[in-house]
């Protein structure tokens, strides 16, 4: 017996061995030094814990995604499971900041282990808080806790945008997310910070090519603000250019929210007449199963249409008294700017794959409908012309990429 005793530790410790869980830290506190990452990643290995920048997606759940943040005058640490469910908390402490790098990887590593190994006991202590937040500690019992601490409901993905409509939410630092319609137009966004990113995209046939810069200036808990820029660039000698500058306010939460937008609109170049107006845009996101988005987005705006008609006048030619022949004709042009109002959307449910979240599929219908203005009688002949309302099935395709992923 003893003889097994001391195989069964050898080979426990084997299969530790190869079996270490890693750790990506995505730091909001500050900026820590590679001399840091080094003394964390050999404070770390001390518990079996692996320190890595990048993630293998398929084997997701074989990592702990820890986020360090400044609350007040401390540094908050705060561990989440794959599935973004917050596993345990802890402060650090307003002494943080100060210490040297190898005291601060000892502190955090020590911090990322306890939670890591006991999240049963930190999810204990959150839902207790919770509850004694909402009930009267007499009436606190035993709070039930999950089977497995480290399954939960997937986080939303696909927070940041609709199908073209971005929200006000923003990527985090290091996420990429691709984007394309009838793979015809394809178009990227990439987190430069968690508050600011830039995009850019064009279609299969190069025309017309656009940059999108986005930037959160606010992100509250229930409300979001951002404001950004649409720069659309002709291409193959077409003189094109068109820009809108906007602003979005999303109310509500990362599954269930509206949002309600603004911006000018330029368009100059090869098109009918140059415009500046404004644009106004509303959608919304509802959550309708883990796996079911109902999404939609939908603007307004107008432009101005020259009409015109030619009027044929006969009129007396003093130089020439001949009663027959002593008429000439002249041609007035008569002109008439007519204004027209712009609606376009879409209207679908977002598909997230069950295996991959941060992949999505978008079905619906976008529409076109254009309501042409007021036309006077005399030009009615020639320009006066239905509504037109165009549907036309939709369909595009979503990837997040980044170290979490």
């Amino acid at each position: 017996m003893k003889y097994l005793a001391i195989v069964a530790f050898v080979l426990l410790h084997i299969v530790a061995a190869f079996s270490q869980t890693k750790i990506v830290v995505e730091n909001k506190a500050g900026s820590l030094s590679p001399e840091f990452d080094s003394a964390l990643q050999q404070k770390l290995t001390e518990f079996n814990l692996e320190l890595v920048t990048l993630v293998d997606f398929k084997k997701k759940c074989d990592y702990f995604f820890a986020e360090l943040l400044t609350e007040g005058q401390n540094t908050l640490l705060k561990l989440k499971n794959c599935n973004d469910i917050l596993l345990g908390e802890k402060d650090l402490g307003y002494s943080f900041d100060v210490l040297n790098d190898n005291n601060k990887a000892v502190v955090l590593g020590i911090a990322i282990f306890d939670i890591v190994e006991n999240p049963k006991e930190y999810a204990a202590k959150q839902n207790f808080n919770k509850a004694t937040e909402q009930n009267p500690p007499a009436a606190v019992e035993e709070i039930p806790l999950e089977a497995d601490i480290r399954n939960g409901q997937p986080t939303n993905q696909h927070q940041s945008r609709h199908v073209f409509t971005p929200t006000a939410f923003n990527l985090k630092k290091g996420e990429l997310y691709y984007n394309t319609m009838y793979l015809a137009v394809h178009d990227v966004q990439y987190g430069l910070n968690n508050h600011l990113s830039i995009g850019m995209g064009t279609t299969v046939g190069l025309f017309p090519f656009y940059i999108t810069p986005k930037a959160t200036i606010y992100h509250g808990n229930k409300t979001a603000l951002a404001i950004g820029d649409i720069m659309m660039i002709g291409t193959w000698g077409r003189s094109f250019f068109g820009n809108v500058a906007y602003g979005v306010f999303t109310v509500g939460d990362q599954f269930r929210n509206v949002s309600i937008g603004a911006g000018h609109l330029h368009l100059s170049g090869d098109v009918n007449n140059t415009n500046n107006k404004a644009l106004f845009n509303i959608s919304a996101m509802v959550k309708l199963s883990d796996y079911f988005y109902f999404i939609t987005e939908n603007y307004y705006t107008w432009f101005d249409e020259e009409i015109y008609r030619d009027i044929l006048q006969w009129v007396d030619d003093p130089s020439n008294p001949d009663p027959l022949y002593g008429w000439h004709e002249v041609t007035d042009t008569r002109y008439y700017t007519r204004t027209n109002s712009l609606v376009l959307g879409f209207a679908g449910i977002r598909f997230i794959n069950r295996n991959k979240d941060i992949v999505s599929y978008q079905a619906g219908m976008g529409y076109l409908y254009v309501n042409y203005g007021n036309t006077p009688a005399e030009f009615k002949e020639l320009w006066q012309v239905s509504d037109t309302f165009i549907a036309i099935p939709m369909l595009s395709y979503t990837k997040k990429f980044g170290n979490r992923y």
